[in-house]
């Protein structure tokens, strides 16, 4: 092998790791940045998370079933209005070689010991789902809301019907002004997020209260907010 190309392999590796090295610096800082958010807020604060434990918590909820290698870190955890909550970074791995993705996170969960939710996932809609729903995947629509049954797909577990009174005038029109949510929820267990979207530490507290406007909507008669 002559001189050019030892020193093109050579560049290349230089760069995989000055990247690499990037990557690590970035996750550090926001590390750093999720602990000290976490001691402002009175929260306690886990690098790492067990994510088999955070599956066995939430059977049946359809961001902990996806993909593999899931991994939980950035735990925080305490009170807020009044209930247990937990914010963290959740990832799952789909697809192999060049169809390899990560799919990241952050998470906002709920424990709530006043309310008996049905299971459901609401997700945005996407062009794969409509041709599902051609093959008998399930989409719960609302032809009162069509811009809703366009924006999003609905699904329930056992209890479509207690689902659909779940989602009345006043959810709907709030999810069609807040495009590209994703809300699940089944007992006394609710939680938060946008897909493939992690919150800086300076938005963790924005990113609790639009949580808490999202548990009101199906908490409407107790007090949600902070």
């Amino acid at each position: 092998m002559g001189f050019e190309p030892i020193l093109i392999v050579g560049v290349l590796l230089l760069a995989m790791g000055v990247v690499g090295f990037l990557a690590y610096r970035a996750e550090q800082k926001r590390s750093e940045g999720l602990r000290r958010v976490a001691e402002e807020m009175g929260f306690e604060y886990a690098a790492n998370g067990t994510a088999d434990g955070l599956r066995a918590h939430y059977p049946g909820f359809h961001l902990f079933t996806q993909g593999r290698k899931p991994d939980v870190r950035n735990l925080l955890r305490g009170k807020a209005g009044g209930l247990e909550v937990a914010i963290f970074d959740y990832s799952y791995v789909t697809g192999s070689g060049k169809s390899r993705r990560t799919w990241r996170q952050t998470v906002l969960a709920f424990e709530i010991n006043d309310v008996d939710l049905p299971g459901f996932s609401l997700r945005p809609e996407m062009w794969f789902h409509k041709i599902g729903q051609w093959f008998g995947y399930k989409d719960i629509d609302f032809e009162s809301h069509p811009k809703f049954s366009r924006m999003y797909l609905l699904r329930s577990g056992e209890k479509e019907d207690d689902v659909r009174a779940l989602f009345n005038d006043h959810v709907l029109e709030y999810y069609e002004s807040h495009p590209n949510v994703c809300t699940e929820g089944c007992g006394g267990r609710l939680v938060y997020y946008r897909a493939q979207e992690r919150v800086k530490p300076a938005d963790v507290r924005l990113f609790l209260e639009e949580g808490f406007e999202v548990l009101a909507l199906f908490r409407p008669t107790k007090e949600a907010a902070q």
